[in-house]
C-alpha cells in the first residue's frame, strides 16, 4: 500500500418571481451551472429554467453570475424543468471566457420529484459542436451540467468524517480522515492535494473515488479498518482550530474549519458529518457534525461507510 508524506451555494435564495410557497413540506433544489475543474471548466450562462408542477417559477443563471449553482427550497411534489432558449455554454480558462458551440442532447423538459427533506438530481447533457472533451474525462465531446439538489454533476469532493483524538490507539497510529465523492462520476485524484493549514499532501498515486464513494486516509497501517491511503507527517490537533481543504488542479473543492470549541470533541469518537448534509456548503455548519456512535475497534465512527444522520 502506498505511503504518502507531507511536503511541508453560492446558495442563491434571492427573491424570485414565483408563487407563494408553503413552509412545509419542502425539499431543496440546487441547479448546477458548471462542470469540470481547473483549465477544463465549463459554465452554463444566459440560462433560464422554467419549473412547472407543485410550484410555478423561473430560475436564472444571472442570479449567481460567479456561482457554481443556484439553490431553491420547493414544496414537495411533482415537477418538470425546462431549459428555455437563449442559453450559452462558456469555457473558462487562462485565456478567459470563450463561448462554445453546443447542442442540448438530453430530454427537455425533464420530469422530477421533490420529496420532503430529500435531495433530487436532474441532469442536462450537452454535446460540443467541435467534439471537444470538456474536463478530459467525458468521451464523445460531451459535458454534463447538472440541475440538482445535491450538488452532483460538477466535481464534488468533501470532508465527511475524521478521527483526531483516538483512545484505543495513540494519536500517531489511530488518526484518520475521510473524503466523500458526491458527484455523478468517479473522480481521479491525480493533480489533487489535501491541505491542513499550510501543509500539503499530494495525491498523485492512482487514487480515485467512485461516485457516491469514500476514500479513507490514516496515519497507521491498522487503525481498526483497512485505509485506502497511508500518510505520515500530519497530525490532527485535539484542541484549538485548524483548516482542512482538498484542492484539484489548484481549485479548492472543499474547505472546512475544525474548531474544537464549536464542534463535538469527545475523545474516542470521530467527528461525523450528518448523512443528510453531504454538501460542501452544509459541512461548514457546526450543527451538521456530531460524534460518531458506531464502534469499529472500540473507538467510534464509520470510516469508509455512510454516516448516520446527526440527532
Amino acid at each position: 500500500m502506498p505511503r504518502l508524506s507531507f511536503s511541508a451555494l453560492l446558495c442563491c435564495c434571492a427573491a424570485l418571481a414565483c408563487s407563494d410557497l408553503p413552509e412545509l413540506p419542502i425539499g431543496q433544489l440546487r441547479l448546477g451551472l458548471t462542470s469540470g475543474i481547473g483549465e477544463a471548466r465549463y459554465r452554463l450562462e444566459r440560462a433560464t429554467f422554467a419549473l412547472g408542477g407543485a410550484a410555478q417559477l423561473e430560475l436564472s443563471s444571472a442570479d449567481a453570475p460567479d456561482g457554481d449553482s443556484l439553490q431553491r427550497a420547493l414544496p414537495a411534489g411533482e415537477y418538470s424543468a425546462e431549459l428555455l432558449p437563449g442559453w450559452q455554454l462558456v469555457r473558462r480558462g487562462a485565456a478567459g471566457a470563450q463561448p462554445v458551440a453546443a447542442e442540448l442532447v438530453s430530454s427537455n423538459p425533464i420530469d422530477f420529484s421533490i420529496r420532503t427533506g430529500e435531495l433530487t438530481t436532474v441532469t442536462y447533457q450537452f454535446r460540443t459542436a467541435d467534439g471537444e472533451q470538456p474536463g478530459g474525462n467525458l468521451g464523445g465531446g460531451e459535458v454534463r451540467v447538472a440541475i440538482e439538489v445535491d450538488g452532483q454533476g460538477a466535481p464534488r469532493l468533501l470532508f465527511s468524517e475524521l478521527m483526531k483524538n483516538p483512545q484505543v490507539l495513540p494519536d500517531a497510529d489511530g488518526e484518520w480522515l475521510e473524503l466523500y465523492n458526491g458527484g455523478t462520476q468517479a473522480m481521479d485524484l491525480d493533480g489533487c492535494e489535501l491541505r491542513r493549514d499550510e501543509q500539503k499532501l499530494p495525491l498523485d498515486g492512482g487514487f480515485s473515488i467512485a461516485a457516491g464513494g469514500y476514500l479513507t486516509f490514516a496515519n497507521g497501517d491498522t487503525p481498526g479498518f483497512t485505509p485506502d491511503v497511508l500518510y505520515s507527517g500530519i497530525t490532527l490537533p485535539n484542541s484549538g482550530a485548524f483548516t482542512l481543504a482538498v484542492a484539484c488542479a489548484g481549485e479548492v473543492l472543499d474547505q472546512v474549519l475544525i474548531e474544537s470549541a464549536a464542534l463535538p470533541n469527545a475523545a474516542g469518537h470521530s467527528l461525523s458529518l450528518s448523512r443528510s448534509a453531504h454538501d460542501p456548503a452544509a459541512n461548514d455548519r457546526p450543527g451538521n457534525w456530531c460524534d460518531g456512535v458506531t464502534s469499529y475497534n472500540g473507538d467510534f465512527g464509520t470510516p469508509g461507510e455512510a454516516n448516520p444522520d446527526c440527532p
